[in-house]
């Protein structure tokens, strides 16, 4: 009563207009003021509390009260239980879409959301410039010769040098890559790098020209699809954008998964 400046006395037609100036009052649409929101809440919470009044005070709620009554609900009874469960049900709602209706938009227009939109559209370049380098520009291939060749945790690892760069790479392997098996040392092969970062991504023995490739688990192209998903996430919060209680989560969530993505390809780098 006191939120709507109601007395205690009255009628259901006062707690209505009441609800109605103050909702104008404060609503976030018309009202900037930074408590405007909270104060909407209040009041919406207040008229629902007194509109259900009539309910909480019912024979209703003493049958729950008092586990001996066991009181037989006539056909009309029963139906009304059940229309004043599907009002209470569906006040409920109400309260919960205007929560993330005002949510949202306090969220239109934040520091925030501006943060947020930042990253999605890094990461979307991001993801698009190494799904680029990885599989839409051909890669290049550089002669080297298979220096030194041991056992590591994962398969094997070959320390090769490069002819043209003067310089040595180290690629590692499953032990059951058939391409590992046909290299042997002071074999010429032929290294493969991709088009923008050089990233070494696969070996194979020079003059076996009809084999593929061993994939270098070394490189962090190795889980690329790992990186490329996490990097792509973010787009979530574009998809579902809207009053809905998914966007007002992805935004946030966005900021994580390309951090994630990062710290993954970091690893590899380090």
């Amino acid at each position: 009563m006191k939120i709507l400046g109601l007395s205690k006395d009255a009628t259901a037609l006062d707690i209505k207009k009441a609800y109605r100036l103050k909702a104008r009052e404060y609503h976030p649409d018309k009202n900037k003021s930074k408590d405007a929101i909270l104060q909407f809440l209040k009041i919406k919470e207040a008229y629902t509390k007194l509109t259900e009044e009539d309910f909480s005070t019912s024979d209703f709620v003493e049958v729950k009260k008092d586990k001996r009554y066991n009181k037989s609900f006539t056909k009309e009874e029963l139906q009304e239980k059940m229309k004043q469960a599907r009002y209470a049900f569906a006040q409920k709602q109400q309260r919960e879409k205007d929560i993330v209706a005002i949510s949202y938009k306090e969220l239109q227009g934040s520091k925030f959301l501006l943060f947020s939109n930042l990253v999605t559209t890094l990461s979307l370049l991001f993801a698009f410039f190494l799904f680029s380098d990885y599989y839409l520009l051909p890669t290049q291939k550089e002669i080297g010769m298979a220096n030194e060749m041991f056992e590591s945790f994962r398969g094997q690892k070959i320390k090769i040098d490069l002819v043209q760069s003067k310089t040595s790479v180290l690629v590692e392997t499953a032990l059951d890559d058939p391409n590992f098996h046909v290299i042997r040392k002071k074999d010429v092969v032929e290294v493969q790098k991709t088009k923008i970062l050089k990233e070494v991504v696969g070996v194979r023995k020079f003059s076996y020209k009809d084999t593929g490739a061993m994939q270098n688990y070394l490189s962090f192209y190795a889980v690329f699809w790992v990186v490329f998903i996490l990097l792509l996430l973010p787009s979530l919060n574009v998809i579902t954008k809207g009053e809905n209680i998914f966007y007002l989560i992805f935004v946030r969530l966005n900021i994580i998964f390309p951090i994630i993505g990062i710290l993954i390809l970091l690893s590899y780098l380090l």
